[in-house]
């Protein structure tokens, strides 16, 4: 063979082998990526106060590298906690320091004299199937987590009541894709994109995921219109309906967060779902609610649940979550019968404001230092 090709084949073989040695390296050491939004995003929404009380005109929501709200993680800190729920947890209409998980993170920080860090892992309509995807796929990706929070019940209750009867859980593949907007699916993609190395190059998030600045109009309208379909609705119905086997699915997600908590050694501590629904409503409050339609508002929505059924329904939910708790030896903060159902709190039936967020932190500080400190 000429010395050139015997060169060139040297050559070869080397880089190869090197490539190989970092494909082994990456599979070892580096977690797939599970982004809840596009990562590297700064929200700038412009909001109409008119029909969102207690918040402020413009909001900022930043999400790190890592596709969710907030800091990166922290490895300096001594303590890292995340958050799990959905909207409640999210807060996406709060400013990142006016949201809960922040404020506890800096109550907490003040408290114990060392460094917290909190990562908020809520998204907008995830309820525990959701829950459950993250707490097997994306929470072991982080390095250490000591406490997960977890937030719970509204979403499960909304989706079961809108398909009741008929209500279909998700799969595992349409619960996993509407989880996150990036994940890895190397295990079903063919040469090149299998590889660790290729994935690793396409989350390098600057180059992947450039910084990006999107504005939203956030004018109201499409709330208000859907307050406007359930204060016209055709037919509000009046009782519970059966939820055997909704709060049977909900007790088997419960039991498995706790499961999955237990085998990744994180301690867990669930919350109750406050919200504004109470067997009486004055008319100001009532016409804050938008929610608890059968079928989908807007479209098929001309039959709503009274918000009386809504209170009584969320408080099942809350009931179970207790029970299964409990069952288990599991703390639960039960914010349901702490916060108050207020406007004060509530810019509509479920969702916190500024002052609602605030609540929040507060009323979760004591029994999260209790844990930590056990």
């Amino acid at each position: 063979m000429p010395p050139f090709f015997k060169k060139l084949l040297t050559i070869v073989l080397s880089v190869l082998i090197t490539l190989l040695l970092v494909e082994v390296c990456l599979r070892m050491f580096i977690s797939s990526p599970f982004a809840l939004k596009r990562p590297n995003t700064t929200f700038e929404l412009i909001v109409d106060t008119t029909y969102f009380t207690g918040i402020n005109s413009v909001v900022k929501k930043h999400i790190n590298e890592d596709g969710f709200i907030g800091k990166n993680y922290d490895k300096e800190a001594n303590l890292h906690i995340l958050t799990i729920g959905g909207s409640t947890t999210e807060c996406f209409l709060l400013n990142d320091e006016e949201s809960w998980p922040v404020l506890l993170e800096k109550k907490l920080t003040t408290e114990l004299s060392k460094k917290v860090w909190i990562g908020n892992l809520g998204k907008s309509g995830f309820n525990t199937q959701h829950h459950v995807v993250q707490m097997q796929t994306q929470v072991p990706t982080f390095p250490r987590v000591d406490l997960i929070i977890v937030l719970i019940g509204v979403n499960d209750m909304l989706r079961e009541l809108k398909y009741t009867p008929n209500y279909i859980p998700l799969t595992e593949a349409q619960t996993l894709r509407s989880t996150y907007s990036y994940y890895s699916n190397t295990a079903n993609a063919t040469f090149p994109r299998n590889l660790k190395l290729t994935e690793y190059i396409l989350r390098t998030n600057t180059f992947y995921f450039p910084k990006k600045i999107e504005t939203i109009q956030v004018d109201g309208k499409s709330v208000h219109e859907a307050r406007q379909h359930r204060f016209k609705a055709k037919t509000t119905i009046l009782e519970v309906p059966d939820l055997k086997n909704a709060l049977l699915r909900y007790e088997q997600n419960i039991t498995q967060l706790i499961t999955l908590a237990e085998e990744q050694n994180i301690k867990i501590v669930f919350a109750t779902q406050p919200t504004l629904w109470k067997e009486q409503m004055h008319n100001k409050e009532k016409s804050l609610l938008w929610l608890g339609s059968k079928g989908e508002h807007g479209k098929n929505g001309e039959v709503y649940f009274h918000h009386s059924v809504l209170k009584r329904c969320m408080d099942l939910y809350n009931k179970k979550l207790l029970d299964v708790a409990q069952a288990h030896s599991i703390p639960v903060v039960d914010l349901a019968n702490t916060l108050e159902k207020s406007t004060l709190n509530f810019y509509d039936g479920m969702h916190f404001n500024i002052k609602g967020a605030k609540n929040v932190s507060t009323s979760l500080e004591k029994p999260v230092l209790k844990i930590i400190r056990q």
